[in-house]
């Protein structure tokens, strides 16, 4: 990845105030749109956490153990020497890009994790069906992927929400829809770029803990999201740093969660729709298994 990509992934993904950050809760009970959200127990679990990203094609060391983690609802690795791991695709606007996606996972029965915004319900039931169809999981990237909350380093311009309130009301949406449209229910969620604090003390732990659902980070960042010089560059930059970590260390993957965008990177090119392909052939020949995120939170 370089080092230019480590310190914006760290960024803009999870330190910080990122997806590591569980902030202490004022009291041991927080009421957010009328329901109780028990964030005591994250606060008493962990305190503030975070991951950081070393080496590349190396799994973030944490100030927490992924095991303490997940007695919360928390996931950014699973603990295991088993040569399995998780696909998950944050899937914004659909551009054309997902039935190549969907393809390569259908061809290696590789199921996924997308999480999905409002306008993609909108604008691509089709897809959201086949998603389902095809057995991959469905989960909450928020219905208008506001940032629930201000981080001016990276992010001073964005249009946030507005409180604790207008989080809950705005995943409750996509919530509803989902059962309303599929009669499907959604279990886990992550934040919009990963920002978590919420004005008024509260976090994005207090609003899914309100909602049931758990929380998805990831350890290894898939790449395609920054631009290269050209396409081909762009796509090796998803392949090559894989390629290099199992050169490495055949074990690299085991358990690891993969973040990756379903739609165009910051050039609007879209490499994913040609790496995921190589990706998931280079992974088989090191004998590693994709399987469902659904099956690391029931299971671990």
């Amino acid at each position: 990845m370089g080092l230019k990509l480590v310190l914006l992934f760290a960024a803009a993904f999870i330190l910080g105030e990122g997806a590591g950050m569980v902030k202490e809760a004022v009291s041991n009970q927080v009421f957010v749109g009328g329901k109780a959200a028990v964030s005591g127990k994250l606060a008493d679990a962990a305190g503030n956490w975070g991951l950081s990203f070393r080496e590349d094609g190396k799994p973030p060391v944490a100030d927490v153990s992924a095991e303490e983690l997940a007695k919360y609802d928390a996931w950014y690795i699973k603990n295991t020497e088993e040569k399995v791991l998780y696909l998950t695709f944050d899937a914004g606007y659909e551009n054309g890009n997902t039935p190549a996606i969907l393809d390569a996972l259908k061809k290696h029965s590789a199921p996924a994790c997308f999480f999905i915004v409002g306008h993609y319900l909108k604008s691509s039931p089709d897809l959201v069906r086949r998603m389902l169809d095809e057995g991959h999981q469905i989960t909450n990237h928020g219905y208008r992927h506001l940032l629930f909350g201000k981080k001016a380093w990276v992010y001073g311009k964005r249009t946030t929400l507005d409180g604790a309130d207008a989080v809950l009301a705005d995943l409750s949406r996509l919530d509803s829809l989902m059962k309303e449209q599929y009669g499907y229910t959604m279990t886990m969620a992550r934040p919009p770029h990963y920002v978590d604090n919420i004005r008024g003390g509260y976090t994005s732990y207090d609003i899914y803990d309100a909602l049931g659902y758990a929380y998805m980070a990831a350890s290894f960042d898939g790449a395609g999201w920054l631009p290269g010089a050209t396409l081909e560059d762009e796509v090796n930059a998803m392949v090559e740093p894989m390629r290099r970590a199992l050169e490495a260390d055949p074990d690299a993957f085991c358990g690891q969660i993969i973040f990756q965008k379903d739609g165009c990177n910051m050039l609007h090119r879209t490499p994913v729709a040609f790496a995921l392909q190589r990706q998931l052939e280079l992974l088989k020949s090191y004998g590693y298994r994709v399987v469902s995120v659904e099956e690391l939170t029931e299971h671990s």
